[in-house]
């Protein structure tokens, strides 16, 4: 819709014309066109999408152990309006369909019931660099710590510490559109491996998390066209050498076959992470 000379000019400054004199309204009325017409110069546009290749970048470089670049790249790439987040990021094929990150804020559900005690501290953004705080009290933003289990069991070690990149998408052949797979992405913040996880609680439309029941199938995840109907839980897809070869890409080929990792019937859980354990795992 146009703006009609009310909402360009101002009620404030329409006021001000009317009891002035007809002179005086001519070059009041002039002044606020020019006023308006160089905001509209000045205005700077909106930063373009990010495009994969500079979204790996910034990914392949952010300090993971700094919770300001870590959180900083969090705010560039996922706390954006949906039509301004990064370009879908591919990560090869599997069985004819592809596959592809889709970067959003969306993570494992988060526990929060054994650390209610915890804080969160503006000071932790100076970095682990000069001064490592040890304090477990404190929440590290943006990080999370996991745990796999299956039947009340202990069954991955690899992953600890980490935080969500978005969703896995796929696209089948002929389809000109990506849809969701049902599987987190994650990145191991200590050695940068990549990771997928089912979503074994995910939200319904109202945002309640709605249960899957077991007995539906759907407590692990199957991947589109996989011939052997291989149950996922989680599944390592790429080891921390991604980040070795430049330019970075993680479109080299079939991700789930190339022995980054085995996939397992098994439950991710996730938990804020405190900042003292985090700065443990990077010095350890």
């Amino acid at each position: 819709m146009e703006p009609t000379a009310s909402s360009s000019l101002g009620y404030g400054n329409l006021l001000r014309i009317r009891s002035s004199s007809m002179e005086g309204k001519q070059q009041e009325t002039k002044q606020i066109k020019q006023k308006l017409e160089t905001l509209r110069a000045t205005r700077k546009p909106a930063p373009p999408k990010m495009q994969s290749r500079e979204y790996l970048d910034f990914l392949a470089t952010v300090d993971t152990a700094n919770p300001g670049e870590t959180e900083n790249f969090l705010n560039a790439t996922q706390s954006q309006p949906w039509d301004k987040l990064p370009d879908l990021i591919p990560i090869g094929s599997h069985a004819g369909v592809r596959y592809f990150i889709h970067s959003c804020d969306l993570e494992i559900q988060q526990d929060w019931s054994a650390i209610s005690g915890q804080k969160h501290d503006p000071e932790l953004f100076a970095g682990v660099s000069q001064t490592p705080n040890r304090d477990d009290s404190k929440i590290y933003p943006g990080m999370s710590k996991y745990t796999a289990k299956q039947y009340g069991t202990d069954t991955l070690s690899d992953l600890n510490y980490g935080f969500g990149l978005g969703r896995l998408h796929h696209q089948l052949p002929n389809d000109p559109d990506t849809d969701d797979t049902g599987f987190y992405v994650i990145l191991n913040a200590v050695d940068r491996s990549i990771w997928i996880a089912f979503d074994f609680e995910p939200h319904d439309d109202t945002g309640e998390i709605r249960t899957v029941m077991p007995e539906y199938g759907y407590e692990y995840g199957q991947l589109p066209g996989d011939e052997q109907n291989q149950m996922i839980g989680v599944q390592r897809l790429f080891g921390g050498d991604w980040t070795l070869q430049q330019p970075y890409s993680l479109d080299r080929g079939d991700p789930f076959t190339s022995g980054a990792g085995r996939a397992m019937a098994t439950r991710l859980f996730a938990k804020p992470a405190c900042f003292g354990e985090v700065v443990r795992a990077f010095l350890s």
